[in-house]
């Protein structure tokens, strides 16, 4: 809903928002209408076709790429790369520590990159690391801190991604198994018939 996005208005010249949601940017829109210099796109989930090569001098990502899967963080890597004009800046957030990694239909979880994943994702989509700074927040499960990296566009990338036209998620197992059960027969919330 822009909250991350309007903020930034008044420090350049033209702001872009983008995400999955059409709901989500419909309330951008209408929340900040007053803003002429922002404006803000639905994508498809997998890349950021709807704009031009070499179109934007800075590109910021916050608590997305951790929760895609590899592939499609790799392609919007690709992406950025794409749309950065030469010497661009990609920041963004990211976790890096061991390896984490979800099932492909996990968005809802956090993937953590091993430092050797992260260099190649970088090295791959054409970008120089020159900055990575650890963000004051220790996370309780993971036992790590997120952190935001400071990338440069220095060539193209070279990373081969082959993706579906648009990303969703199948559902899981235990969603499917959800579904097949269907509403608790048993209206007592206690789990324990013999203790009330």
């Amino acid at each position: 809903i822009g909250r991350m996005t309007a903020p930034l208005a008044s420090h350049f010249a033209e702001i872009v928002g983008v995400d999955v949601s059409d709901e989500m940017i419909a309330q951008a829109q209408t929340l900040h209408a007053d803003i002429a210099n922002l404006s803000f796109s639905a994508n498809n989930g997998v890349d950021l076709a709807d704009y031009p090569d070499e179109s934007f001098d800075l590109v910021l990502s916050y608590s997305v790429l951790p929760h895609l899967p590899p592939e499609v963080a790799a392609s919007y890597f690709r992406e950025v790369n794409r749309i950065l004009k030469p010497g661009g800046w990609y920041r963004y957030q990211f976790w890096v520590g061991p390896e984490r990694m979800m099932a492909a239909n996990d968005t809802l979880n956090i993937r953590v990159y091993d430092p050797q994943a992260f260099n190649t994702l970088n090295t791959e989509a054409g970008f120089e690391l020159h900055e990575m700074d650890e963000i004051d927040y220790l996370d309780p499960v993971l036992q790590i801190k997120p952190v935001w990296v400071n990338v440069k566009k220095v060539g193209p990338a070279r990373l081969d991604v082959q993706l579906e036209d648009r990303c969703e998620a199948e559902d899981s197992e235990d969603e499917k198994l959800l579904g097949q059960v269907g509403p608790n027969p048993n209206p007592n919330p206690n789990p324990n018939p013999n203790h009330n």
